[in-house]
C-alpha cells in the first residue's frame, strides 16, 4: 500500500478527490469525469493546485497522489456496480514520474484490479506540455496500458511543442483541446486564430480517429460552435464545475431511474 509522504501536509489540510463530469454536446447526455485532487485548509477553503502540484512533482509525491485518486475512484467503481448505477469512465492523471517506473503497469492493474474494475473504464491521462526525456519509452508504455484495456488521453493538447510528431506514434484515444484555444471561442470576432486552430485540431483528430474533448467550456455559445464542428465531449463551467462525489452520484441515481 503506498503510504503517504506529503511533508506532513495531511495534518494541515484534508485531501478529498472531486469529479468534473463530461457532456455529450449533441444530446446534453453524462459521458464520464475527470477525477482531481483538492487539498483544503482546516477552515474548509480550498487549496489551489498551483501551490502543492509543483511541490508534489518536484519531490515524486505526486506519485503517491495519483495512485490515491485511482484507488478512490476503483473504490466508487465497485461501489456503484453493486448499487446498479450506470458506469461512465473516469478519467486520472498520470504524471511523468510515474511513468518512468519500470513496475508501473503492474503497479496499476494491481490497484484496479484489487476493486474488479473493468480496465475500459480508467482513462489515464499524460499531459501533452510535460517533458518526457525519452519519448519512445513514454510511447512504450502508453502501448502497454492500451493492450491491458485502459483507455489513454492526452491533456492540454496544443500547450507543447511535439504533438504534430508524436501523434501518429502515440496510441491515445482522446485529445483534450487546453481551454486556452477554447477561451478565444464566440467571443465576437469570428473565424478568429483560436476558432480556426480548435477546427483543425477537431479535423485533425476525427482524420487520426481519435475521438476530441474541449476543456474549460464556459457558455452556451462555446458549447453551439463545438457541437456544430462534431466535438465529441465537453467539460467545463457550461455543463458542470468539479463536484464532491457525492455529487456526481447524484447524477448517476438520475440517470439509472430515468430522470433528466
Amino acid at each position: 500500500r503506498d503510504t503517504d509522504r506529503s511533508r506532513g501536509l495531511g495534518d494541515v489540510y484534508k485531501r478529498q478527490v472531486y469529479l468534473q463530469p463530461k457532456y455529450n454536446p449533441q444530446n446534453d447526455t453524462l459521458t464520464g469525469a475527470e477525477a482531481l485532487i483538492r487539498w483544503f485548509y482546516k477552515g474548509g477553503d480550498i487549496l489551489s493546485p498551483k501551490y502543492f502540484v509543483p511541490q508534489f512533482e518536484t519531490d515524486g509525491t505526486i506519485d503517491i497522489i495519483d495512485r490515491y485518486v485511482l484507488r478512490q475512484v476503483c473504490k466508487k467503481f465497485k461501489e456503484w456496480k453493486e448499487l446498479g448505477y450506470p458506469l461512465y469512465p473516469i478519467s486520472c492523471n498520470l504524471s511523468r514520474h510515474q511513468i518512468s517506473r519500470p513496475d508501473l503497469i503492474y503497479i496499476l492493474c494491481d490497484i484496479v484490479d484489487e476493486y474488479g474494475v473493468d480496465h475500459s473504464l480508467i482513462d489515464f491521462e499524460i499531459t501533452e506540455s510535460a517533458d518526457f526525456a525519452d519519448v519512445q519509452y513514454l510511447i512504450k508504455v502508453l502501448k502497454d496500458l492500451k493492450a491491458e484495456g485502459f483507455k489513454i488521453s492526452m491533456d492540454d493538447f496544443g500547450t507543447g511543442y511535439s504533438s504534430m510528431a508524436l501523434l501518429k506514434d502515440m496510441p491515445l484515444d482522446i485529445i483534450k483541446i487546453d481551454k486556452s484555444f477554447i477561451d478565444g471561442i464566440a467571443t465576437g470576432e469570428p473565424n478568429n486564430k483560436d476558432m480556426l486552430m480548435t477546427q483543425d485540431i477537431l479535423a485533425m483528430s476525427r482524420h487520426l480517429g481519435i475521438r476530441s474533448l474541449a476543456e474549460g467550456v464556459e457558455t452556451f455559445e462555446q458549447k453551439e460552435y463545438l457541437r456544430e464542428w462534431g466535438c465529441h465531449y465537453i467539460q467545463g463551467y457550461y455543463y458542470s464545475k468539479p463536484i464532491p462525489i457525492t455529487g456526481y452520484e447524484y447524477l448517476l441515481k438520475k440517470i439509472m431511474l430515468g430522470q433528466s
